[in-house]
């Protein structure tokens, strides 16, 4: 198995043949289209044709022909040597090898929900407005505070000034006290991968669903697509998306986390 550098010319080719995938997810684009950290695996260096890509924070995705070789490399890579830098790998497994079907790791499903823009306009109006909420864009002039309470400024993103210029936060404040974040853990052909957070003494209080719609407000005034993404036993994200207008895109799918 080969592992490309950021400047190989096949990784270019690698991420358009990941935007003829079925199952697209930002994460999986920023890295091959070099937007965030990670590595790429493939199964030649001059002419690949099976690509396994893994985020800095873990997600990771398998996808191109089949190939038992390569397969066998993954194999190894993932359960013998576990040489992989992210605490756990946590691998969408929406087209997964025999061998990870098999494999003694944490199964579970999660599910792709896409915008119904009909749905949302129709929440928006439903929305009852709080006097006592006001949002804040991060900068600067605020990141570290934004840290100190939330600690994802670096999660998804290289560092703090990815986060501030293409993570397109909003930060809820109730009452002037920051509450509740919305951002873009990535962005790629314009399709945003949603994550929100509510601090817990705020949670119950509908904040979420207001910062979320603000998010949206602006994504798609902007001209993105935002994306949302979650696993089928999480029920307050489910029915946090569910609230705000979106809807199921298929059918659950297979999540594989393999830990160190």
């Amino acid at each position: 198995m080969t592992l490309l550098p950021a400047s190989d010319r096949n990784l270019s080719e690698g991420f358009a043949t990941y935007c003829r995938q079925p199952f697209f997810f930002p994460l999986i684009g920023a890295v091959l289209s070099e937007k965030q950290q990670g590595i790429v695996f493939a199964d030649s260096a001059r002419f690949p044709k099976n690509w396994y890509v893994e985020h800095k924070f873990g997600f990771a995705q398998i996808f191109g022909e089949s190939s038992n070789e390569f397969y066998d490399d993954l194999q190894r890579y993932l359960f013998i040597e576990k040489k992989f830098n992210a605490v756990k790998v946590r691998l969408y497994g929406t087209d997964a090898p025999t061998f990870l079907q098999q494999a003694k790791c944490l199964l579970s499903e999660r599910q792709r929900f896409i915008l119904d823009r009909a749905l949302f306009e129709r929440k928006i109006k439903a929305q009852i407005k709080n006097n006592s909420l006001s949002f804040l864009e991060v900068s600067s002039n605020n990141i570290e505070v934004i840290e100190k309470h939330f600690g994802v400024t670096t999660r998804f993103w290289s560092n703090s000034e990815d986060f501030i210029k293409y993570g397109r936060s909003v930060v809820a404040l109730l009452n002037g006290s920051v509450a509740a974040i919305c951002y873009a853990a990535a962005e790629v052909k314009s399709n945003l991968e949603i994550d929100v957070f509510t601090l817990p003494v705020f949670r119950g209080k509908g904040i979420a669903h207001a910062t979320v719609i603000e998010f949206l407000n602006r994504s798609l005034r902007d001209g993105f697509e935002p994306l949302w993404d979650c696993f089928t036993n999480n029920v307050s994200s489910l029915a946090l998306c569910n609230s705000v207008g979106f809807i199921p895109e298929g059918k659950p799918y297979p999540f594989f986390t393999i830990e160190k």
